[in-house]
């Protein structure tokens, strides 16, 4: 009581520091809770979102899409990847996955979703597309930028099927549709990508 001025000063400055380190505290709490649910969503390989995830996001986007707005599926597969890993070794294996992984980054804007949806198996959905010519661009892009990465003297290549989406597709068909006319293609031939037929349009 001698020196009330003080002491309203002490208390306020440790009220300050109080609140500021409770502040501090939920900002990292949200911080780890966003950290654990994208660790949930990935791939722990190759950091891409998992096959649950991709789900997920994709058909949200579907969802919200506009009438009218078209997107596309890419379903990308390699070519004879069990023989690399038979030859190679799983490292080799999981060392060319990542590089695959560092390249879809690559060439996939941030609106694109991308993810590593099975064992060698690969999935990339565009939010928005323009035309034909664009998704063909992007598959011959991912098609041509495959051939960098080798299993010791030999290129990678992989087969791609890419299918138009529009507002209020199923994921599950999309995925379907795309994957079918994938293996169906690969049995012909490889390092190719193919277009498939798109499903009716809910307008």
């Amino acid at each position: 009581m001698d020196y009330p001025v003080q002491s309203i000063s002490a208390i306020g400055a440790f009220s300050l520091l109080v609140a500021a380190l409770l502040i501090f505290l939920l900002v990292e709490k949200e911080r780890m809770s966003r950290k654990l649910r994208r660790k949930t969503m990935e791939d722990s390989l190759t950091q891409l979102y998992n096959a649950s995830a991709c789900r997920t996001l994709v058909s949200e986007r579907l969802e919200q899409m506009k009438s009218g707005q078209r997107g596309a599926l890419l379903i990308m597969d390699f070519d004879n990847f069990k023989e690399v890993n038979d030859f190679y070794g799983h490292q080799m294996g999981d060392n060319i996955l990542g590089q695959f992984a560092d390249m879809l980054r690559g060439v996939f804007d941030k609106e694109s979703i991308v993810a590593r949806v099975g064992g060698d198996e690969f999935a990339a959905f565009m939010c928005s597309v323009e035309s034909d010519a664009e998704i063909h661009r992007v598959c011959s892009t991912l098609r041509d930028r495959s051939h960098s990465i080798l299993a010791g003297d030999e290129r990678i290549t992989i087969s791609i099927d890419a299918i138009s989406a529009y507002a209020h597709n199923d994921y599950d068909a999309l995925y379907r549709l795309a994957d079918k006319a994938l293996y169906r293609a690969k049995g012909n031939m490889k390092d190719q990508y193919f277009i498939a037929e798109s499903p009716a349009v809910d307008m």
